[in-house]
């Protein structure tokens, strides 16, 4: 078949690459990835020798055609200008081929993978530009060797950051892995480090006793006074009273409430487990969120930065806050998370059906039971959320 530059771009990949003449020796090489790639195929010394001209759409035919043209006019001049001639050709196929510097390929994985799989990218971000790219940035992908990443995860591990470096390990394994799956590399540098080897998380039990909780109304009733610190204060009572993660709060819209009907309609995207999850808001839930409605005067999300109103607080923030006062409150530390795993305790331990705190919880009934029970209990979970908010109450008041 004779090619038409107009049927390029319909060509489709087969099980096995495959070249359509474009006459003169000049084919095009279509892969099974649907890639394509512009070839010369001339005869030197007796064999056939195929020159990479470059790749469509980048090089069109008509480029293609003038690239192969100057490469025959200076065969004709003579075999060492031809061998000449296609040395420089063939250095150019392996530059067009030549594994990206490992910043490139990251941005890629940021752009193609990450923003898929997370909902907020900037944790990630800050792995890459303050721990990677410095050191490894410039190293082509396949020039990443395991004693670049041991090395690097190693030092911050034995600065006693180990949590930091597992961090730094978790989002290498996935940009190389994602390297192997485009086949830039056979195998990955990372898996010659083992997390075993950098971290071991322990698995957090920590939970509020009820003195602790009356310690911290008091302490988040005192936080109220700060101007700069009231919506913080808000935020933390309103993790204990819904029982949410604190990045499902954080990057809450007020798009997401009715305070009409009192749901708060958290979309898949925010969820961790991927599926969306209507909360029940209690009236002190309510109240806490109109507080913070206030707070937020023209902002699109619920707890909105301190230099955009469309950009939510930073994922580390409430943490900051608790690490500021846990002291004060004369409490051990804990942590944001620590008051949805306390109030899931509460609540189990005061006789609550136990699936309605896993589904109000936003996880899935574990077992052959959650196959098959896909119940929501919307009044009991909103009775219970409810009767939970009450009870608080009685705690803020020292009862």
């Amino acid at each position: 078949m004779r090619l038409d530059g107009s049927k390029i771009g319909s060509l489709e990949g087969r099980e096995r690459r495959y070249a359509v003449g474009a006459g003169g020796g000049l084919q095009l090489r279509v892969y099974p990835t649907g890639r394509k790639t512009w070839g010369l195929r001339r005869t030197v010394g007796g064999s056939v020798e195929t020159v990479t001209l470059g790749q469509w759409p980048r090089m069109s035919l008509a480029a293609a055609r003038e690239k192969a043209g100057d490469l025959r006019e200076a065969a004709e001049e003579s075999d060492e200008n031809l061998r000449w001639a296609m040395h420089r050709w063939r250095e150019g196929r392996k530059a067009l081929h030549a594994a990206p510097p490992f910043r490139e390929f990251a941005a890629r994985y940021m752009a193609e993978v990450a923003r898929e799989d997370r909902k907020d990218l900037k944790p990630l971000q800050r792995i890459l530009d303050r721990d990677l790219l410095p050191t490894l940035g410039s190293i082509p992908m396949d020039k990443l060797r395991p004693d670049d990443v041991q090395k690097l995860v190693f030092a911050r591990r034995d600065a006693g950051r180990r949590a930091s470096a597992a961090a730094m390990r978790g989002l290498l394994k996935r940009i190389c892995g994602y390297a192997k799956v485009c086949q830039m590399i056979e195998k990955n540098p990372v898996d010659a480090t083992p997390q075993r080897f950098v971290y071991r998380p322990r698995a957090r039990t920590r939970t509020l006793s009820v003195t602790e909780l009356r310690r911290f109304f008091a302490g988040l009733e005192e936080l109220r006074t700060h101007p700069g610190e009231r919506a913080y204060a808000a935020a933390l009572d309103l993790l204990l009273l819904t029982l949410v993660r604190k990045n499902t709060l954080r990057m809450t819209r007020w798009e997401h409430m009715d305070f009409e009907t009192g749901i708060w309609e958290i979309p898949a995207e925010l969820m961790k487990m991927g599926l969306p999850l209507n909360v029940y808001l209690s009236r002190q839930a309510v109240a806490r969120f109109e507080e913070l409605r206030k707070l937020a005067g023209p902002a699109e999300v619920v707890l909105p930065g301190r230099w955009a109103i469309t950009v939510p607080i930073e994922q580390n923030v409430l943490n900051k806050v608790l690490a500021r006062h846990w002291k004060a409150w004369k409490l051990q530390r804990f942590s944001p998370h620590d008051l949805r795993r306390t109030a899931s305790t509460r609540l189990n331990e005061m006789g609550y059906d136990p699936d309605w705190v896993e589904v109000a919880l936003g996880h899935s009934i574990k077992g052959i039971r959650g196959v098959y029970n896909r119940a929501q209990y919307a009044e009991q979970r909103r009775q219970m959320l409810q009767e939970w908010a009450d009870y608080l109450d009685t705690l803020r008041k020292g009862a």
